[in-house]
């Protein structure tokens, strides 16, 4: 259940856009993660990385309400989100893509962008039922807002076309575009990279940083592509095997013995991350 102030934090950390305490999850007897604690300053881009299966993806799963965790706490804009239905946390503001591509890919390019929007208009049932004036005026206000959100990622010329028919670059566009469309305060991108070409990666890169600064969005990634995250984020925390071995700037990251140790193994002399 939503709260609306913060327990147990000190006055810094209510400054903290995202504060993640001591989260913990095992499926059966694997331990995903295992007492991971980070923060998300306002309006701050911070990375999170570490090899495959480190438990990255399962944390970005219990802040945004679809696993619960069996341990810790997670606040949000000053409300305890912990256990939180992940709709109402959309609600609050916090939104995110997914590492496989979640669209709606019978339906066209804007049907995907109003679907996202629509959870700010309450409709009235008999609005919409009897398809009076009300219902068709509102429905106007999301289509115009919606072509904004495909304009500013460059889709406007696929609005019509079906999302499953897009060029996969595109699509990862798309999902973001979606998730712009909630009109949050913080965005969660799951590997926005993945399975782009450098070209269209640059050109994400770009646009991760326009969004942070036009949108004023707090942003949390998970990323493989270390080019991207070294050149994008503020701040950087690093998973392995669930838990947490590091934090901190990219140069910081970069020189760290145990991350080091974490991609390249032991005793490896090369620090290019």
């Amino acid at each position: 259940m939503v709260e609306e102030t913060l327990p147990n934090l000190s006055i810094e950390e209510e400054f903290h856009h995202l504060e993640v305490k001591n989260l913990a999850k095992s499926f059966g007897g694997v331990k995903a993660v295992q007492d991971v604690s980070f923060y998300v300053k306002r309006g701050e881009i911070v990375g999170l990385i570490g090899p495959n299966g480190a438990g990255k993806t399962t944390l970005f799963n219990m802040i945004t309400g679809l696993e619960k965790p069996d341990a810790g706490h997670v606040y949000f804009s000053r409300n305890f989100i912990t256990n939180t239905p992940a709709h109402k946390i959309v609600k609050l503001g916090m939104a995110r893509t997914f590492q496989n591509i979640r669209l709606l890919e019978e339906l066209t390019v804007i049907d995907n962008i109003k679907i996202a929007y629509h959870h700010h208009f309450n409709y009235n049932f008999v609005h919409a039922m009897f398809r009076l004036p009300k219902f068709f005026k509102k429905e106007k206000v999301i289509r115009q807002k919606s072509m904004r959100f495909l304009e500013y990622l460059q889709l406007e010329s696929h609005a019509d076309d079906l999302a499953g028919s897009l060029p996969y670059g595109k699509r990862r566009l798309l999902e973001i575009a979606r998730a712009l469309a909630t009109e949050g305060t913080m965005l969660l991108l799951d590997e926005p990279a993945a399975g782009m070409n450098p070209h269209e990666t640059n050109e994400l890169l770009d646009i991760i940083r326009k969004i942070n600064k036009e949108f004023r969005l707090s942003i949390l990634l998970i990323e493989h592509d270390m080019k991207l995250v070294m050149s994008i984020c503020d701040r950087i925390v690093v998973v392995e095997h669930g838990k947490m071995i590091a934090q901190g700037t990219p140069d910081q990251i970069r020189e760290n013995p145990k991350v080091i140790e974490a991609y390249l193994g032991t005793g490896h002399e090369d620090k290019n991350l």
